[in-house]
């Protein structure tokens, strides 16, 4: 609570004690006096230490001593009156000893003393050193001149000692208090903080973003060369035939039939334009967004015997004869053949396996993939594109055998020899057909 005037008492015994606390490293803890002009005592703090200030006509003098009290602890206060002489000791040790400074406390003559707690009952220009005087502290226990002081009705106060329950760092009358948490403070530190870094980061991905396109990709060096890949897709890119059993080649099939169902014929012709061949299938936009781009048809007739059309051997595989359909993947605004025709061929990859590999035919003729096709504008863009497919049927593999195949794709601006990409323009596989 803050210590204010609190009124006069009439003390006869020459023994005073009290506990306070306070935070706060200037005020006065108490006065006395029998009269204003001669004869006042005061007991304050002037940067956390304790100072007295005595002015009567035995003695006038300001003493500064002790340690810095303003840590807001509970400090216990005594003093006590021997003849002539004062002594002060706080926390049960002695600071001060003052000889020769008041006559006799004990004395039945001795006039009433009046006590202010917290404040001054005269100007603060009189005090021999001025400080300010009001103190934002506590006191409990205070006893005056040897018991409890009883208040003059002549002064009004509201003196009350502070709440049992206030913890140190909590100066505030009774009845009222405030708290500081170190935790509060630290969780409000951390969200003001995660939430400028949220933003900053949100900011940024928008900044970011306003430059990417959200139909083509800013950056695709890594797709120059666009790779081959086979259907059906096996985790190891085996194809494996058991003649005798259907469920060894049933899952091939319905990997086929759901792969080549874009490709029939009477989707091509409700979603995709028939194209002029040998030439590329250019969409500029010229200023204005040309979305979505149309697609040249590739129909599904245009892959013969490897069509599945009516086709009671299951693309070859019931017989041992299997279609393998090969796949360019996409690369957006490339422009594949740099205008020249380009096919795809397969061999076997050592003398071994072309003599195992044996015949096969491809559809369309020779392999071929028409530049119509080109260039592809992206997903977004392009919406009912279907990529060009190559199938290769295997006539008369070496039964029994493992034969390893390659094939890759024969164009002026694809490179396939390149040993750090095993992908780059071709595509590496096993095929093999069991027979009992």
């Amino acid at each position: 609570m803050l210590l204010k005037h609190k009124g006069e008492v009439c003390l006869p015994r020459p023994y005073s004690s009290f506990e306070f606390r306070t935070l706060d490293p200037e005020g006065v803890i108490f006065y006395g006096d029998t009269n204003t002009k001669d004869d006042w005592f005061m007991l304050g703090l002037r940067d956390g230490q304790l100072e007295t200030q005595l002015h009567n006509f035995w003695a006038r003098l300001t003493v500064g001593f002790g340690p810095q009290l303003n840590d807001g602890r509970w400090h216990q206060v005594e003093l006590k009156m021997y003849g002539d002489s004062l002594q002060l000791r706080v926390d049960g040790k002695e600071l001060l000893c003052l000889r020769q400074v008041s006559g006799s406390l004990a004395d039945n003559s001795q006039p009433s003393m009046r006590i202010a707690l917290g404040g001054l009952l005269l100007p603060t220009s009189s005090l021999r050193f001025p400080l300010v005087p009001a103190l934002d502290g506590c006191i409990r226990r205070d006893i005056w001149l040897g018991h409890q002081a009883p208040l003059s009705t002549s002064a009004p106060s509201n003196l009350g000692n502070c709440d049992v329950d206030l913890q140190p760092g909590l100066f505030f009358p009774p009845g009222t208090h405030a708290e500081f948490s170190l935790q509060a403070f630290i969780l409000l530190f951390y969200l003001v903080c995660d939430g400028f870094l949220t933003a900053m980061f949100t900011l940024t991905m928008w900044v970011m973003l306003q430059t990417v396109s959200d139909h083509t990709p800013k950056y695709q060096d890594r797709l120059a060369t666009p790779g081959l890949m086979i259907c059906p897709k096996t985790q190891n890119l085996d194809v494996i035939v058991n003649i005798s059993d259907t469920e060894s080649w049933d899952q091939h099939v319905q990997k086929l039939n759901k792969f080549l169902e874009p490709y029939n014929d009477s989707i091509q012709a409700q979603k995709n334009d028939v194209c002029r061949p040998g030439r590329y299938y250019e969409q500029p936009d010229n200023g204005v967004l040309n979305y979505p781009k149309r697609a040249c048809q590739f129909n599904r007739t245009q892959l013969g015997n490897c069509s599945g059309i009516g086709d009671p051997t299951h693309y070859g595989y019931s017989t041992g004869q299997p279609c393998v359909f090969i796949k360019m993947n996409r690369v957006i605004n490339f422009y594949a053949g740099a205008n020249q025709s380009m096919n795809v061929t397969c061999v076997g990859k050592r003398d071994e396996d072309a003599e195992n590999l044996g015949h096969f035919v491809m559809f369309p003729a020779n392999g071929n993939i028409d530049l119509m096709y080109f260039p592809y504008y992206g997903k977004k863009f392009h919406v009912n594109y279907t990529q060009p497919l190559v199938a290769v049927k295997f006539l008369n593999v070496t039964p029994n055998v493992e034969v390893n195949v390659e094939c890759r794709i024969n164009a002026a601006n694809i490179a396939t020899d390149d040993e750090r990409d095993k992908f780059a323009g071709r595509v590496a596989f096993k095929l093999r057909i069991n027979k009992t």
